[in-house]
């Protein structure tokens, strides 16, 4: 009886030791396979969330001494779409000092200025547009007080420089 009960618990051991292992190794793969894995440029592969897109620099590229309006955003919702985060802002500045100030800023961090890509909406008077790779977009576009107040309800000024800028990241089709 005795020789019995040795066996059975170095069975018993046995078993809790390679339970523990494949737990680990299960934990393990499981881990790897939900962490996030990011294409050359640092942009995750597959949905961008809206924490992703936000935290980038890009995203908070506020013009020297503008005051924000309003900040939008979006996660990346469905195969196809973007993530988007920006900011409605005014300024004293003229629309030429805006662009001007934008363009530099994104020449200089690797942007080029990209007419092939974006369009005009009704809310905008003109529109620059910007790429870095594949995925990464900034547009900057000077808006129309009048036709802004009207798409978000509420009062925009018209005394001054009214302009939005959108850090745009697509996704990658996965």
């Amino acid at each position: 009886m005795k020789k019995l009960n040795k066996t059975t618990k170095k069975d018993v051991r046995k078993i809790i030791l390679v339970s523990l292992g494949a737990i680990l190794v299960s934990i393990g793969i499981w881990y790897v396979w939900l962490m996030p894995r990011y294409d050359e440029t640092g942009i995750p592969i597959g949905k961008v969330d809206y924490k992703f897109v936000s935290s980038r620099p890009e995203a908070t590229l506020y013009y020297p001494g503008a005051k924000i309006f309003q900040k939008f955003g979006l996660g990346q919702r469905q195969k196809g779409t973007v993530a988007f985060a920006g900011a409605i802002m005014t300024t004293d500045d003229t629309p030429e000092e805006v662009y001007a100030w934008y363009d530099a800023w994104l020449v200089s961090n690797n942007y080029y200025n990209d007419t092939s890509w974006g369009g005009i909406a009704d809310t905008q008077k003109s529109v620059m547009t910007y790429s870095k790779n594949e995925r990464e977009r900034f547009e900057v576009a000077i808006n129309d007080p009048k036709g802004l107040s009207l798409t978000l309800g509420k009062e925009v000024p018209t005394d001054v420089t009214v302009f939005e800028f959108s850090y745009i990241i697509r996704g990658d089709g996965r």
